[in-house]
């Protein structure tokens, strides 16, 4: 039987939809198990490749294959099989993973952008759902797999699900990696992810490579005001006005940046906003809740930029508290309200410190705390409560069970949690490692452009961890039951595997104009796993 070529595995990773957190991302995993199982090496080799489901209630596999090399140095490669939706490619939905298709009606279609119109004249540049994110990727270390006969390192191959949701398939694998590791005595030195990469342009001939990802967390903060008449507002605090404050000093506030080696995070971002009432009637929200996007560079830091966070919060409800005695002081001179002001301060506090209060004054804590728990795993279990809802909820019910009276603000964490890696900070060779990959670059005419993060969010960040108690100190806070998110950051530890991030060009990620350079896939990429796979 002849061996499928890197383009047409791509073309058939492309043509089976899976759009992440649905059903059809099983179908992708499946038919990567088949094509793996049915390759002539692991039918001699039968049990060296397999499936893991764990308890994941879409029965989304996690794909693994090992291929014995001349030692037990072993290179871990592949990635993530599921996509974003294709909602982005509205009427053109039905063609979003049909390149060839798809590249005619989007040439009969306006679009504005011009370097998407040249890129629709160069048949260097294939477009679709997952072209870059990341079936190209994946496409090449299948390739690798199948096409190394005898390499020097031992390769293990890994396809996960879910990456684009809460990377429940790379948490997952984190356990089987540990398992495989010791049933096969491995020594993993290296792991490979063809995520593609938007830092260069293939017009300057340069590529990029990165030695790490950036960390993420999403705190989740919960404001609890004081009821009041609406047509009295002076009589009490409203929710909104709280979040409101809390939110226009958070978006871009720059004391949230970090920068290490030469890189700088973004601000961070409000991503949800929203309040408790279900409808209306005369009564001021009493709660509220919104969600940070808060990107970071440097491996531990995110206590320190929660505390931070508390800060601001303190803040800005000193800030709101003078806003309030201010506009008092003024509608009492007015003569609209009497002599009767409410006089508050608000507390401010973090999940973990909420839960110690409440428990401290209830002596039914724990019944209730588990109620609770139940009550979320069912809500999210019949599909009526994301994780992230299902956090803001199980907050909003502590705050109740707590029985504090007064103005409050509660700082949680809601998944997902990426924690930020980079090879840089291992004990490893990872100049030889770039050493390589910029003389495999060199035969191609490419420049190489060396990053210790990148840009994006990526799977990388649960194969290495250098410090576990910071993480832990974050899981601590987090909003959701730990059987039902966690991470397994001592067994991460224990594997602490160097990861590169060596992906083809691309353009578009996520959009309509998602498209990825097909010299990369076909020639460049491949050329640089056969180089490491056998050093």
């Amino acid at each position: 039987m002849r061996e499928l070529t890197v383009k047409e595995l791509l073309m058939t990773l492309l043509s089976i939809p899976s759009d992440s957190g649905s059903s059809r991302e099983a179908k992708l995993g499946e038919w990567i198990y088949e094509q793996i199982s049915g390759h002539r090496y692991f039918r001699e080799h039968p049990h060296d490749c397999g499936r893991e489901y764990g308890d994941d209630r879409l029965r989304r596999p996690v794909v693994w294959a090992y291929k014995k090399g001349k030692s037990s140095r072993t290179v871990l490669i592949g990635g993530h099989y599921d996509t974003a939706d294709l909602d982005s490619y509205g009427r053109l939905m039905g063609c979003a993973c049909d390149p060839e298709r798809l590249r005619e009606e989007l040439k009969k279609s306006d679009i504005g952008d011009k370097s998407v119109r040249e890129d629709l004249e160069n048949e260097n540049w294939l477009f679709g759902r997952g072209t870059a994110d990341m079936k190209s990727g994946l496409a090449v270390a299948l390739y690798t797999l199948f096409h190394e006969e005898e390499p020097e390192c031992g390769i293990l191959f890994l396809a996960v699900c879910d990456k684009e949701k809460l990377s429940s398939g790379m948490r997952r694998a984190v356990l089987l990696l540990d398992r495989l590791k010791e049933r096969y005595g491995l020594n993993i030195r290296l792991c490979l992810m063809g995520e593609a990469q938007v830092e260069t342009s293939y017009r300057d001939q340069s590529f990029a490579i990165c030695a790490g990802g950036i960390g993420k967390i999403l705190p989740l903060i919960v404001t609890k005001g004081i009821p009041a008449y609406v047509a009295s507002p002076m009589e009490g605090l409203n929710a909104n006005l709280m979040m409101a404050k809390l939110v226009s000093n958070i978006e871009w506030n720059t004391q949230l940046i970090t920068a290490d080696r030469g890189m700088v995070s973004q601000p961070p971002s409000i991503q949800m906003m929203k309040d408790y009432k279900s409808g209306y009637d005369a009564t001021m929200p009493e709660y509220a809740a919104c969600c940070v996007n808060l990107l970071f560079y440097g491996a531990g830091r995110e206590h320190d930029l929660i505390k931070k966070l508390k800060e601001s919060c303190r803040e800005s409800m000193k800030e709101l508290r003078s806003c309030y005695l201010a506009a008092y002081r003024h509608c009492l001179e007015l003569g609209a309200i009497k002599e009767d002001r409410q006089d508050f301060t608000v507390s401010v506090m973090d999940l973990k410190e909420l839960e110690v209060y409440t428990r401290s004054r209830r002596p039914d804590y724990e019944e209730r705390r588990r109620e609770l728990n139940e009550r979320m795993k069912a809500r999210i279990i019949r599909n009526q409560d994301s994780l992230q809802k299902a956090g803001a909820f199980y907050i909003w019910e502590l705050i109740r069970l707590s029985e504090i009276q007064g103005p409050l603000v509660v700082i949680g964490i809601m998944p997902p949690y990426y924690p930020c890696v980079t090879a840089y900070d291992q004990d490893t060779n990872v100049f030889a490692v770039e050493s390589i990959i910029a003389d495999e670059l060199s035969g191609h005419g490419l420049s190489t452009v060396s990053y210790p993060y990148c840009h994006g969010i990526t799977d990388i960040s649960y194969l290495s961890c250098m410090y576990p108690e910071e993480a832990e100190k974050t899981l601590q806070n987090i909003t959701v039951p730990r059987d039902f998110y966690d991470i397994p950051f001592s067994v991460i530890t224990g594997l602490n595997i160097p990861t590169y991030l060596v992906g083809p060009r691309a353009r578009g990620l996520h959009k309509i104009s998602e498209r990825v350079y097909l010299p990369d896939v076909e020639g460049v990429l491949p050329g640089i796993y056969h180089r490491l796979v056998n050093f």
